[in-house]
């Protein structure tokens, strides 16, 4: 994909995806993504169906299907190929056939956002197809930690909790708390057809997860999760940051968790998903946590142990700067200095870290992991 996509386009997709300009910048400058987590990042990504739509049909205008289309005779020549073959594999690319190129990634995930749109909407445009919508104010609540979800009621079209959510949001300023919308087929009696689940936030639709109907052995059919692509799971996005043993870091996930401050532990080996990884206060609780920043155990539940938000913190990860630091944030800064840049003295943190005890340790248990590493 060199040359085609470039570091142009990868720095337009990153900004108006919200990454922080310091992650942005050191992303294109170090070139460590593929066109793929492109397309990753833009499914996944705080903002609307329309600018996802937007984002894929730019970067599918930078395919020259002449020039590949030369490229492929040119090889196929060369390699001796008949005539037949040649036809073929000149045919595969004009019609997305060739076996998952990015082309075909793109092309698939924009027929997605369409899918989506169609099961919300006729296949006419956007005409509301008389389907019940039964939408949820949802949000994780730091006094009971735990996910909350309240009724909202049945809508009768899209525009009606577009309505809703702007009367509902009019004074929160804390961009926390999001809205789930459940689609469903009134002539459809028996589940036997796929419907969606759309999230909003900001009073628009930024994603949506597709959910396949399946007849249990008692007889009842429930619908279980089809396609994640635009909602992500417990792992999302995974790829390099510049960030250093030490390094005070804003976690923000919002609107499906509170940000906070953290600071980083290990940074070495970031080519592994579990790397870096933090060391946080739970938000709302007096237990500290040391977990690989990219499997998102970010907030504590009473149910479930984590409840790891649907957007991954790499979007809106930064440095914190020094006039955000607050008295909350002491614990942080002395472990930083204790590490010094350490990568060898992270390393003994999370050793020790896990011989404590290994899960929810108290500021004083945290003490004393640092106390011993000094004393060495």
């Amino acid at each position: 994909m060199k040359g085609i996509i470039n570091e142009d386009d990868v720095h337009r997709v990153l900004t108006a995806c919200g990454f922080s300009d310091e992650l942005t910048d050191y992303l294109v400058k170090e070139q460590t993504l593929s066109p793929f987590e492109l397309i990753d990042i833009i499914s996944r990504a705080p903002i609307t169906l329309d600018e996802k739509s937007a984002l894929f049909s730019s970067l599918g205008n930078k395919r020259n299907l002449k020039f590949e289309a030369f490229a492929s005779v040119e090889e196929n020549i060369k390699q001796g190929k008949s005539f037949k073959s040649i036809k073929h594999d000149i045919r595969a690319l004009a019609d997305f056939r060739e076996e998952k190129s990015f082309w075909t990634v793109l092309y698939d995930r924009s027929q997605d956002i369409q899918a989506a749109r169609e099961g919300l909407y006729s296949t006419a445009g956007d005409v509301y197809d008389n389907k019940p919508l039964v939408l949820f104010a949802e949000w994780y609540d730091v006094d009971e930690i735990q996910l909350k979800s309240s009724s909202c009621g049945v809508f009768v079209s899209p525009d009606a909790i577009e309505r809703y959510i702007e009367n509902e949001e009019y004074d929160n300023d804390s961009d926390e708390g999001y809205y789930r919308m459940e689609a469903w087929d009134a002539y459809d009696t028996k589940w036997e057809n796929p419907r969606y689940d759309y999230y909003y936030y900001r009073g628009k639709i930024c994603w949506f997860e597709k959910l396949i109907p399946e007849k249990q052995e008692h007889g009842n059919t429930y619908f279980m999760s089809g396609d994640r692509e635009f909602a992500d799971g417990s792992l999302d996005l995974s790829f390099k940051t510049p960030y250093k043993s030490g390094d005070i870091v804003i976690i923000d996930c919002r609107p499906f968790g509170p940000p906070f401050h953290a600071m980083i532990l290990e940074a070495r080996n970031q080519w592994d998903c579990c790397f870096p990884n933090i060391v946080f206060r739970y938000p709302g609780t007096s237990e500290w946590s040391l977990t690989p920043l990219k499997h998102k155990r970010l907030y504590k539940d009473i149910g479930w142990h984590t409840y790891e938000p649907m957007i991954s913190p790499l979007y809106r990860l930064r440095r914190v700067k020094k006039e955000e630091l607050t008295e909350e944030d002491d614990c942080l800064l002395e472990l930083s200095e204790m590490l010094s840049g350490s990568e060898e003295r992270a390393a003994k943190v999370w050793e020790r870290w896990h011989s404590a005890s290994g899960e929810g340790l108290v500021w004083e248990q945290v003490l004393e992991v640092v106390n011993s590493i000094r004393d060495d």
